[in-house]
């Protein structure tokens, strides 16, 4: 059997405490699976509602893709030069 591709997110909310997370498409090619992972990335990096998220492209088979993650829960401390 051939794998199936998933594309997947895991964000938090830094104003409600609270996580989404979806399971937002199956894919027959990695290509396409790439292609909505692109789009769900674009969407949900920059929003500001998010403090820490991942987006990953995973396969039937338990392999990791590709993956993005971001963590913009800790203030970065200022640079007093």
């Amino acid at each position: 059997m051939a794998p199936v591709y998933f594309v997947n997110y895991y964000l938090h909310n830094k104003d409600n405490d609270g996580w989404a997370f979806k399971v937002v498409g199956k894919y027959n090619t990695e290509t396409a699976a790439e292609a909505a992972y692109c789009d769900e990335l674009g969407s949900k990096i920059d929003n500001p509602v998010y403090d820490v998220g991942v987006v990953s492209v995973t396969d039937s088979l338990n392999h990791n893709i590709v993956a993005r993650s971001w963590d913009r829960s800790v203030e970065p401390e200022p640079n007093n030069e």
